[in-house]
This record gives C-alpha cells, structure tokens and sequence, in this order.
C-alpha cells in the first residue's frame, strides 16, 4: 500500500475510535471535514460544547516508537537514582559499604539494561516498519 492509501485508512481508523468513545461515555460530539476548491483540508473537526476543533491526522511513526520505547529506559533510570540511596542504607546494614563497587555494579547493570533495550528497539522497529510500509 502507499503512503496516501496507508493515510486514509490511518484517518479512518482514529476517526473510528473517536466516534466509540464518544458512543461508549455516553457523550454528545459532531465530527465534520472540510475541503475548500484549492486543496485545503482539515483531516477532522470536533465540535463539542460549542466550540470547534480541528484535528490533522497524520501517520508519524519515528516519534511514537521512540517514545515508547524511551520512556521505560528513561524511568529505569529515574527510580534507580532514587533507589541507589535506599540499596546502599540496606546493603550498610549488612555490613557491606563498599559504595564504589556498587556504584560500578549498579552503573553496569544499567548500561547491559540498556544494550540489551537498545538492540530490542531496533529489532522491534524495523518489524513494525516493514509491517506499516
């Protein structure tokens, strides 16, 4: 499929999934498309209490992978930070303080983590691209 096939039946879809959501909350929204003679368009236009609001569709996927796969990457790391504190109190109570080699340990984790996320990525995306192409 191309790319303007591949958009349209993308439009379709979300503006599918608006219209279930709408019907399943039991809520009230007219959805409208506009079109003037030279071409302009706006993919879909919501207008719930009345105010309008447009909606350009558009199939980006670069951005939406990465997200999606950065996000755990990005929160590993965000609780590491603020359990390293808490791992190296519990592991002191047991008599082991050697804080370098659990900053090396803990760092190291972290880095085959993210090799191992990182390969991950790039397995799944190129699947996903080959999937959409």
């Amino acid at each position: 499929m191309n790319g303007a096939i591949n958009g349209a039946i993308l439009e379709n879809y979300v503006v599918s999934e608006i219209i279930k959501t709408y019907s399943n909350s039991a809520q009230d929204c007219l959805l409208h498309y506009y079109r003037d003679k030279n071409s302009n368009e706006i993919d879909l236009i919501m207008e719930s209490d009345g105010q309008l609001h447009p909606i350009e569709i558009k199939k980006s996927i670069n951005s939406q992978i990465l997200t999606v796969f950065a996000a755990p990457l990005l929160a590993s790391g965000v609780h590491l930070c603020f359990a390293f504190p808490l791992i190296r109190k519990l592991l002191m109570m047991f008599g082991l303080s050697n804080t370098p080699l659990l900053v090396g340990v803990t760092v190291g984790s972290y880095l085959v983590f993210a090799v191992l996320y990182v390969v991950m990525y790039k397995a799944t995306s190129r699947s996903y691209y080959q999937l959409v192409k």
